[in-house]
C-alpha cells in the first residue's frame, strides 16, 4: 500500500479515535485508550507503517476480545490493503472536497458545531456522498443529539446500505435514545455488511449481552497446506481449541489438497487418469467447493464427537448447527469470509440479507425478547466512535 493509501485509510481511523480525547465506551464499560495502540496510530501517522502493524499486532494478541483488539485488527487490515469490503468512494468537486476536509479538521479539534455547519454546506455540493452524511452524524453524536445523529447516519445508509460504519454508528444511536431492537437490528447489520468487521461484532457481542443473550461468534481458521515430496504437509492454527477441531480441521485440509491441482500433480499421472472429482472441482465456485470442504469435514467431526462424547468444537459445532437448520450457505460466509468468497457474497447479501440476518439474529447473537426482562441499552452511555 502506498503512503498516501495509507494516510487515507488512517484518517478514516483516527478521526474517531484521537481527535476525541478517546473513552470508548461499549457494554457499560469505559476504558481509556491504551498508550500502545495510540503509539501504533501515531506511528502509521509518521508513515512508519512498519513500526504501526507490529505495535497494533501485539495490541492484538494481547487484548484479544477487548475494544482495542479489534480497533487494532481493522486498523492492521486497512493499512495492509486487506479489506474485503472497501468503503464506497464518492466523486466530489474541488469545493466540496474542501469544505469537507475543513468540517474534517474542526471535528479533530472538537469543534463539533463549526464541523456540523461545514459538513452540512459540502454535502449540499456533493449530496450523494453517503460518507459525508454519516460523518455529519459524527459531529452530532458527540454533541450530543442522538436523535439528529440518527436521521443523518439513515441518510447515509439510504445512499449506501452497506456501509458497515453506518450500521454501527447508527446501532450506538439507537442505544443512547434507549431503543434497543433498534440498536440491535443495526449491529447485526453492521456485520451482514461486512462479516470481517471486528470491531462491529465486538459491540454486537456487547449489545446482545446487555439484552440477555448470547454470543456464538466463531472465525475458522483454514489450515496452509502445500506439498512436500508428493505428500500434503499442513501448517495448523495454535488456536484451535480441542482435538475435534484439530481433526475436523486436517479432514478440510486433506480434501481440499485432494481436490487441487497441486494435489493432482502431486499422484502418479503416468499409471493412472486424473482423478475426474479433480476435475469436476476446477468447475466449482469459491462457495461450491467450501460446501464439499464443510461435508467431509464435519462427517468426520459427527463421527469423532460421536466417539468422544466429552470433546467439542467451538467452530464445527457452531457449523453443525447452521448446516442442520438450513443455513449453510450464511455460516459459510459469516464464518469463513476469504478473498475468495467476497464477490459472491456481495451478490448473495443484495439477494439475500433477510437469511443472513436471520441466521446472525438466531443462532449467532441471539437475544431475550422484550417483555421477559427489563431491556434497555445504552440510554445514558456514550459509546465512541471506532
Amino acid at each position: 500500500m502506498s503512503l498516501d493509501a495509507a494516510s487515507t485509510c488512517m484518517v478514516r481511523l483516527i478521526r474517531g479515535i484521537l481527535a476525541i480525547g478517546i473513552v470508548l465506551s461499549i457494554g457499560g464499560c469505559a476504558t481509556q485508550r491504551p498508550e500502545t495502540f495510540a503509539s501504533g496510530i501515531e506511528a502509521a501517522q509518521r508513515g512508519d507503517l512498519p513500526a504501526a502493524m507490529e505495535i497494533l499486532e501485539r495490541v492484538a494478541q494481547e487484548q484479544e476480545g477487548t475494544i482495542q483488539g479489534a480497533l487494532a485488527l481493522d486498523a492492521m487490515t486497512d493499512l495492509a490493503g486487506r479489506r474485503l469490503f472497501p468503503e464506497k468512494a464518492f466523486e466530489c468537486g474541488a469545493e466540496a472536497i474542501r469544505v469537507y476536509d475543513q468540517a474534517e479538521s474542526s471535528f479533530a479539534a472538537r469543534r463539533y458545531e463549526d464541523a456540523l455547519s461545514r459538513y452540512q454546506h459540502a454535502v449540499e455540493l456533493c449530496p450523494d456522498n453517503a460518507v459525508w452524511w454519516i460523518h455529519a452524524g459524527d459531529a452530532l453524536f458527540h454533541s450530543g443529539e442522538y436523535s439528529r445523529a440518527r436521521d443523518m447516519y439513515s441518510h447515509g445508509l439510504e445512499i449506501d446500505p452497506w456501509n458497515r460504519s453506518g450500521h454501527r454508528f447508527l446501532s450506538d444511536a439507537e442505544a443512547n435514545l434507549g431503543r434497543a431492537l433498534a440498536a440491535y437490528r443495526s449491529a447485526v447489520l453492521a456485520v451482514v455488511a461486512d462479516p470481517t468487521y471486528e470491531a462491529g461484532w465486538l459491540w454486537l457481542r456487547n449489545l446482545a449481552v446487555d439484552l440477555g443473550g448470547e454470543f456464538h461468534r466463531v472465525r475458522g481458521r483454514k489450515p496452509n497446506v502445500v506439498t512436500n515430496d508428493g505428500k500434503p504437509t499442513m501448517q495448523i492454527s495454535a488456536a484451535y481449541d480441542s482435538q475435534a477441531t484439530l481433526t475436523s480441521w486436517l479432514a478440510y485440509g486433506l480434501v481440499r489438497w485432494g481436490y487441487t491441482r497441486e494435489g493432482a500433480a502431486a499422484g502418479d499421472e503416468d499409471s493412472a487418469p486424473l482423478d475426474p472429482t479433480r476435475e469436476e472441482w476446477r468447475g466449482l465456485t469459491p462457495l461450491e467447493r467450501e460446501k464439499v470442504l464443510i461435508a467431509d469435514a464435519l462427517d468426520l467431526y459427527r463421527n469423532y464427537v460421536q466417539d468422544h462424547p466429552d470433546v467439542t468444537s467451538a467452530f464445527w459445532g457452531q457449523m453443525q448447527t447452521a448446516v442442520e437448520a438450513g443455513f449453510e450457505v450464511e455460516a459459510i460466509y459469516i464464518h469463513l469470509m476469504d478473498r475468495d468468497l467476497a464477490p459472491s457474497y456481495v451478490e448473495y447479501r443484495a439477494e439475500h440479507h433477510d437469511r443472513l440476518i436471520a441466521y446472525i439474529s438466531e443462532l449467532v447473537a441471539p437475544i431475550v425478547v422484550p417483555g421477559s426482562r427489563e431491556v434497555r441499552c445504552g440510554a445514558d452511555e456514550s459509546s465512541r466512535r471506532r
